[in-house]
């Protein structure tokens, strides 16, 4: 590796670290009435499932029971 490359990365790293360091901590009742407040949008990702995995939920089926006629 260069002897630039390694300055870049030096720099980078630096730069991160001085950019955590700022962040204040807050404790959990802070960031709880942040949220009551309202205005934030959490987004939440859900795990990968297999295509051939049975939907084991039968409440939430979305195909109609049939008639019977």
């Amino acid at each position: 590796m260069t002897i630039a490359c390694r300055v870049a990365a030096s720099l980078v790293i630096v730069l991160v670290a001085a950019t955590a360091s700022a962040q204040s901590a807050s404790s959990l009742d802070e960031v709880l009435t942040k949220l009551r407040a309202g205005g934030h949008v959490i987004v939440l990702r859900h795990g990968a499932t297999h295509a051939d995995q049975a939907d084991t939920d039968r409440s939430t089926s979305t195909t109609s029971p049939s008639s019977g006629s």
